[in-house]
């Protein structure tokens, strides 16, 4: 029998006391576009630059989403914040909202998601694979992560 799965192995950084102004991301990893592991194939391994507002992506009934696989590091900066860098080893992945997944995942429609300070950004060793029973069948097994302790290294560098 396998064991139960969890949805992400993940660490989230945000800084509630005041607004950080990132608003562009280079990361490299697979992209330009969302991926998964179990949906990673069109996702080209590359140098990527984009808008932090165009990684979310405003699903009607809110849901996880934006996330990026297989990054080696990320670089976040904007106007008037000190530039930051996140190395992984191994590789990561990452998301970025202007919530948290709390308050995203709460909301009953897109309207109901408030904006937070932050950015929220969470950096995760992996994530379940897309998929559930309530349209089909459950995520296949090479894409679940296990329910365990899982360890990874980040560094976090100007």
């Amino acid at each position: 029998m396998a064991k139960p799965a969890t949805h992400r192995a993940v660490t989230c950084f945000t800084n509630n006391q005041k607004r950080m102004d990132y608003q562009r991301l280079t990361w490299y990893g697979r992209g330009p576009h969302e991926s998964y592991s179990a949906r990673e194939d069109t996702a080209f391994f590359d140098l990527h630059t984009a808008k932090r507002v165009d990684l979310f992506h405003p699903y009607i009934m809110p849901q996880e989403n934006g996330n990026r696989t297989d990054t080696r590091w990320l670089k976040l900066y904007g106007n008037g914040v000190p530039q930051v860098r996140v190395l992984g080893r191994p590789s990561f992945d990452f998301s970025i909202h202007h919530c948290s997944l709390m308050n995203l995942t709460n909301a009953r429609h897109i309207d109901k998601v408030t904006v937070q300070a932050g950015p929220w950004l969470f950096i995760d060793l992996g994530q379940t694979g897309l998929g559930s029973n309530s349209c089909g069948s459950d995520t296949l097994l090479q894409y679940r992560l296990e329910s365990q302790s899982y360890q990874f290294k980040i560094r976090l560098r100007p």
